[in-house]
């Protein structure tokens, strides 16, 4: 029995020394960004102007960016084009970093004579309920949507360029837009009811298209595709930093001292009693 309240007295002294070792760790970092913040230089509109380092250390003292758990769930992309440029490669980088939501890359045949959107819709399965197909095909629609399916299809045959860079930007946005309009992210007004210029400005040919300065979906085009295929299963993986995910409720058990302080400190328990005044009672005269 003594041996036991041994162990168990150490474990809690090497406990509160960890607390208080992360703790010391977080005060530290909160002291070098302050420095930094101090010497930062200012911007044009009174702003601090952050350094990368100064925005990494700031990252770092909330615990850096975690993603959510989903149900797993994915849409797919599938290149039946039979080009073997590396396409998707390329795309799918770009991709993750604006779009959170999951997809699973696929190059497949497309049979001859095959319908595009059979075509299309055969390559869903429960764990993919939503496909944007990018095919080679003459005589063909360069861009086909149907958002009650979620399919999309986008044909490469009339962005075809004699630069290999220009083609490529070519079929990044018009796959961005055959996302956007098979997924449900129909809308182009900001808030303020301006229209905001992205991958979804009206196109009417390659002019056009060659004229887009944005080749993503915008925030609010990302949201509308996220709450549209919410009805399908299809889940988006948000990051958050480590210290709102706590707040939350969802973060992962902390993996660093300075995760483990932010742990302790959104998990901690009161130290007083909230104090609550008892309503009063108003009496009229």
């Amino acid at each position: 029995m003594k041996s036991l309240m041994v162990a168990v007295a150490a474990f809690l002294a090497a406990s509160v020394y960890a607390e208080k070792d992360s703790f010391s760790e977080l005060d530290a970092l909160n002291e070098k960004i302050d420095r930094m913040l101090k010497d930062a230089p200012t911007g044009p509109h009174g702003g601090k102007l952050l350094s990368p380092e100064l925005k990494d250390l700031m990252d770092r003292r909330s615990g850096g960016l975690v993603t959510p758990k989903t149900n797993g769930r994915t849409f797919l992309l599938v290149d039946a084009r039979g080009a073997n440029d590396g396409f998707l490669d390329a795309f799918l980088p770009t991709m993750k970093r604006q779009f959170h939501l999951a997809a699973t890359p696929l190059v497949k045949s497309l049979p001859d004579g095959a319908d595009l959107f059979d075509f299309a819709r055969s390559c869903k399965t429960k764990n993919s309920p939503a496909v944007v197909l990018i095919v080679d095909v003459k005589d063909k629609p360069t861009l086909s949507a149907y958002p009650e399916d979620a399919v999309g299809i986008v044909n490469a045959a009339s962005l075809k360029a004699a630069d290999a860079a220009l083609f490529a930007e070519r079929l990044s946005k018009e796959t961005w837009r055959g996302i956007a309009l098979a997924l449900g992210g129909f809308s182009t007004a900001a808030p303020n009811g301006k229209i905001v210029k992205s991958v979804l400005s009206p196109v009417y040919g390659v002019k056009d298209l060659d004229s887009l300065k944005v080749s993503v979906l915008s925030p609010n085009q990302c949201s509308a595709v996220y709450e549209s295929v919410s009805s399908i299963g299809l889940q988006a993986a948000k990051p958050a930093l480590y210290t709102v995910a706590c707040r939350q409720g969802w973060a992962p058990a902390p993996t660093n001292d300075i995760q483990r302080a932010i742990w302790d400190k959104v998990h901690a328990l009161p130290t007083e009693p909230l104090k609550i005044k008892p309503e009063e009672k108003k009496t009229e005269k």
